[in-house]
Formats: C-alpha cells, sequence, structure tokens
C-alpha cells in the first residue's frame, strides 16, 4: 500500500502499519479482503460440483444409456432365440424323419412290401400252373372214364368188327388182338398219366394254399410295419406343426416385449435429453462464474454466448423389428391311400 506520513515516526512491517505520533492516511489496499476469500471458497465449490456434474450426474446418465441399450439388444436376442428353438426342433424332426421313418421303419415296410409282393407273383405262378395241370387232368381223366364206358368202346377205338374182304379168320382174329393190344396200351398209359396228374394238382393244390397263407401272413405283416410307420410319421410331423406354432408364439411375444422395450427407451431418452442439456448448462454457468458470483443468478435454461460447444449426450441405437423366419411343417411320408396295395385274396379252388 502507500503509507502518507504527517509528523512522527512510521514503521512498516510485513502489511502490518505502526504509527508513532502524526496522522497515518491509506489511500488504497490491496490486502486480500473478507469479499475475495468468500469468493475463492465459492469457486471451490463450484470445482466440486463441475466435478459432481461432469463426473457423477453424466456418469449416471451414460449409464442409464448402456442400460438402455443392453435392454435392446436383449430384446433382440430374444428373436434369435426363438429362431434357434425352431431350427433345432425341426432339425430333430427332420432327423427323426431320416432315421426313424425313412431309415428304420419306412425301409422296414417297403421292404416287407417287396417280399409281400414277390410272394404274390408266386401265388399267381402258382395258380396258373395249377390250372394247366387242373385242365390236363380233367381232358386225361375224361378219356379214360369214356374208354371204360363199353358204349363208348367201337366209337372210342375207331376199329370196325367186320371182316375185310378177302380176310381169313385167323387173320380176323389177329388184327383185331393188335388193335386191342394198341388200345390196351394207350389205355393203360392214359389211366397212368390221369393218375399222376391227379397227384400233382393235389401236391400243387397244397403248394399254392401254403403260397397263399404265407402271402396273406406277409400282407398282414406289412400292414402293421406300416402303421407303425405312419404313427411315427404322423407324430413326427405334429411335432414339425408345433415347432412351427411354437414359434409364432415366441415371434410374437418377443415382438410385444421389443415394441414395450422401444417405447420405453424412447421415453426416457426424451427425459435424458432434457436432462442432458441442463447439465451442460449448469456445467458452462460454473466455468462463467466470476468473483461478482454474478453468473451464478442465470437461469439454468439461458445458456451464455461465451459456452464452448456441449459435450453430445450418446445416443442410443435403435435396432430394427426382425422379420419373422419362414417356418414350413414337414409334410407326411406315410400316405395310407398309397404304396400298398391290399386287394382281396381269393381262396384257391
Amino acid at each position: 500500500g502507500v503509507v502518507t506520513k504527517t509528523g512522527g515516526v512510521v514503521t512498516k512491517t510485513g502489511g502490518v502499519v505502526t504509527k508513532t505520533g502524526g496522522v497515518v492516511t491509506k489511500t488504497t489496499s490491496k490486502v486480500v479482503t473478507t469479499k475475495t476469500v468468500d469468493i475463492v471458497k465459492a469457486q471451490a465449490v463450484v470445482k466440486k460440483f463441475k466435478t459432481s456434474i461432469n463426473v457423477d450426474l453424466k456418469a449416471s446418465i451414460k449409464t442409464d444409456i448402456h442400460t438402455d441399450q443392453e435392454l435392446l439388444q436383449a430384446a433382440i436376442a430374444a428373436f434369435a432365440t426363438c429362431k434357434a428353438n425352431m431350427v433345432a426342433a425341426q432339425s430333430a424332426v427332420a432327423k427323426g424323419k431320416a432315421t426313424e421313418i425313412h431309415g428304420t421303419s419306412l425301409l422296414a415296410f417297403e421292404d416287407c412290401v417287396s417280399q409281400e409282393t414277390t410272394m404274390k407273383k408266386e401265388v399267381e405262378s402258382c395258380k396258373q400252373g395249377l390250372e394247366t395241370i387242373t385242365a390236363n387232368k380233367t381232358e386225361i381223366c375224361g378219356a379214360v372214364q369214356r374208354a371204360q364206358n363199353p358204349k363208348n368202346f367201337k366209337m372210342a377205338s375207331g376199329c370196325s368188327c367186320d371182316s375185310q374182304e378177302g380176310e381169313q379168320y385167323g387173320d380176323y382174329l389177329a388184327r383185331q388182338m393188335g388193335v386191342y393190344q394198341t388200345m390196351h396200351k394207350q389205355f393203360k398209359m392214359k389211366q397212368t398219366q390221369c393218375q399222376t396228374l391227379t397227384q400233382q394238382m393235389l401236391v400243387e393244390t397244397t403248394t399254392c394254399e401254403t403260397k397263399l397263407t404265407t402271402q396273406t401272413a406277409k400282407s398282414s405283416e406289412c400292414l402293421e410295419k406300416k402303421a407303425k410307420a405312419c404313427v411315427m410319421d404322423t407324430e413326427l410331423v405334429q411335432k414339425s406343426a408345433g415347432a412351427c406354432e411354437q414359434y409364432s408364439a415366441c415371434y410374437a411375444a418377443a415382438k410385444l416385449a421389443f415394441e414395450d422395450a422401444v417405447n420405453g427407451v424412447k421415453l426416457r431418452v426424451s427425459d435424458r435429453e432434457k436432462e442432458w442439456s441442463s447439465t451442460n448448462n449448469l456445467d458452462c454457468f460454473m466455468d462463467e462464474f466470476n468473483e461478482s458470483g454474478s453468473e451464478l443468478c442465470k437461469t439454468v435454461t439461458e445458456a451464455p454466448k461465451t459456452c464452448p460447444e456441449p459435450e453430445p449426450m450418446p445416443m442410443i441405437v435403435f435396432p430394427s423389428l426382425p422379420e419373422p423366419e419362414t417356418c414350413v411343417p414337414l409334410e407326411p411320408t406315410c400316405n395310407p391311400e398309397t404304396t400298398f396295395d391290399m386287394d382281396e385274396k381269393e381262396p384257391l379252388d
């Protein structure tokens, strides 16, 4: 400071003025005043306040933004879970169809049908052979029966009992004997053929009946295998359709949750934008604080023109609503109307 002395002795020691006589007049002073001390304290408070704004308030807002972003990602992940479950279910059905139906049951059924078809052909072939034997037997045995009737002897033999012109009696008897022996030999041969054909017909009839019985049993076995395959096939088709229904329900629930999450986040974003803007303004006002303290009286909605570009609020990335996956139920493999023809089996004559 400046000290003016009027009489006496003035001694100044480190800002302390000691007067010995006379009058000391202090014109100006740069000694720290009580007001300056208050400003320093206020600036310290402002510094803490700014730290609270930047560290606590904005960090809290950023944390909330991060939480909402994770919420949206979780909502999107639900769609992937729906798809994964559907794909897993359909894959299990397809695997079951490949191994249980095509790989086991259906192959067993088709193999059975192949065997039954072969047996059916054998039965038909046997019936044709039996018909041939029966026809031959009817012809041969009928001839034998006709030959045994005396009324048919002359007609059957084709001979005449009349003697030929100039024929001697002995020659006549010899000729008649020759004709008789030939006819007798033919008759015995026909008789043997009749017996043989009769025996063959009996054996072939038994054979054909056995083949028919075996074929009928095989047909029943095939029907059982087909029924088993059809039951398993129907169960797998139902599981496939159920997987599609479950996916539709899962997608609908995920869509509803996603839309609720998006709407909730948008509302919170709107609130946070106001909070963030106010926080930026308040941060700026703290920077504008001067020793007069007049800036503290500004309204937080009046951003000072000297404020720098405020820190932008982190943005939420809103994902798009995924389109539903196409889920096509598996078509049934087993069709009761086809593959196996059950003809009514006619009994053998």
